[in-house]
């Protein structure tokens, strides 16, 4: 809780209206990771494959990708903070997720971490889903990927048995979600900080709105596109509970959901970029569609 008081200052200041660079929040995330290593002593040791074991093994690297695998991790929860419900249900399940994890292997600490993080997630998720009464806001989703991220850094550090892949599978969904937009706006030639509405979430509460709900309903598309997503947020997550202590079937899954969610965001977009099209030519061909067209 120490640690993360740069990062949550930063995002608060954002929430209040002051503007704080991306820059500037990436900057606080690496200190308070930083800080984490310091006060905790905790970083990824190891990963469970031969080849990049050795590499670990030099503690100065070790900690530099800890700290920015924590910091990745507490901008990616906030990246899916889009929807009604989407970040804090995400958090439950990873949470529930590490507390699994962590019970297998018989650390209890951790795993009563990770209930008590769930529990205050869900008192949360009363007052932001379906309706949305409150948000956590900048600095509530990076408080909770930081707290998520080193309560799975302090599993791994503290339990060898444990395969850091197997975390990352807990933690796929906002990680994966990340990639993409880093894939997407560099596809575009854009800034890697620079905005979209282009999200795995975002898609799917537009494809509900336009093709099941209709134009208007985004008070109802909002909360039911959590809902749809919900089974693909929490299969990598019992996968990575599964194969916890599996690092080569753990990076296996890992390549296999990357895929499939790279492969089920194309569908939709061509999907959605196809009904566009249609629509559009529907609208030139009706009545009022050629007397515009001439107007």
């Amino acid at each position: 809780m120490v640690a993360v008081v740069p990062l949550f200052v930063s995002g608060g200041a954002e929430d209040l209206g002051f503007r704080v660079s991306p820059a500037g929040r990436l900057a606080a995330a690496v200190l308070s990771s930083a800080l984490a290593v310091i006060l905790t002593g905790a970083w990824i040791g190891h990963t469970g494959l031969y080849v990049l074991d050795p590499l670990f093994a030099w503690s100065p690297f070790a900690v530099v990708i800890t700290v920015v695998a924590a910091a990745t991790i507490s901008h990616a929860f906030n990246l899916i903070d889009g929807l009604n419900g989407l970040s804090g249900s995400t958090a439950i399940l990873a949470s529930g997720g590490i507390a699994a994890t962590a019970f297998l292997v018989g650390d209890t600490e951790i795993a009563m971490m990770g209930v008590l993080l769930a529990a205050a997630t869900m008192g949360f998720l009363v007052l932001n889903f379906p309706s949305g009464k409150i948000f956590l806001g900048d600095a509530g989703a990076y408080t909770l990927g930081f707290l998520l991220a080193w309560m799975g850094i302090a599993l791994i550090s503290r339990n060898p048995d444990v395969a850091p892949i197997s975390v990352v599978m807990v933690m796929f969904w906002p990680l994966a979600d990340l990639s993409l937009a880093i894939y997407r706006r560099y596809r575009c030639n854009l800034p890697v900080s620079h905005p979209d509405r282009l999200h795995f979430h975002q898609i799917v509460m537009r494809g509900l709105e336009i093709c099941v709900l209709g134009r208007g309903r985004r008070s109802v598309a909002n909360p039911m596109a959590t809902l749809v997503l919900l089974p693909l947020i929490a299969t990598p997550v019992v996968v990575g509970v599964l194969m916890h202590d599996l690092p080569r079937l753990s990076f296996l899954a890992l390549v296999a959901c990357l895929a499939a969610f790279f492969g089920i965001y194309g569908l939709g977009m061509r999907l959605a970029t196809s009904r566009a099209r249609s629509s559009l030519m529907s609208s030139l061909t009706s009545p009022r569609g050629r007397v515009l067209g001439r107007a």
